[in-house]
């Protein structure tokens, strides 16, 4: 996690309960060891007090609402993307978008976010 020593990570408040939630389903499905998934778990909550995690308010949820009617992505992408473009309108200036789902960052292209994709 070499990113999150050389930069702020700004991320929805759900990405901690996402990230758990996919380690648990790949050590379900055997693609990840007991040993591997409790040393993930243990490193999000250590990362984690670094992150800036953006809390789903109001405004947040009615602009993820609208995103996944315009542009016809999933909840959990329509409310990091409504994050992530409500931070980068209250600062002013381009944040990137990091992703590894292809229809989240087409999504973000559509929304003039800059993305890094990571596979």
């Amino acid at each position: 996690m070499a990113l999150t020593h050389r930069h702020l990570v700004v991320s929805a408040a759900i990405a901690p309960l996402e990230m758990r939630s996919a380690l648990r389903r790949l050590e379900a499905e055997s693609g990840l060891s007991t040993k591997a998934f409790q040393s993930a778990l243990k490193r999000i909550q250590t990362e984690r007090v670094k992150w800036d995690l953006v809390a789903i308010s109001r405004e947040i949820l009615h602009s993820a609402e609208r995103l996944t009617i315009d542009l016809n992505i999933r909840s959990l992408d329509a409310i990091h993307l409504a994050c992530a473009f409500e931070c980068q309108s209250r600062l002013r200036r381009p944040l990137p978008f990091i992703t590894a789902d292809i229809q989240q960052r087409e999504a973000a292209h559509k929304l003039g976010l800059g993305i890094i994709s990571v596979e």
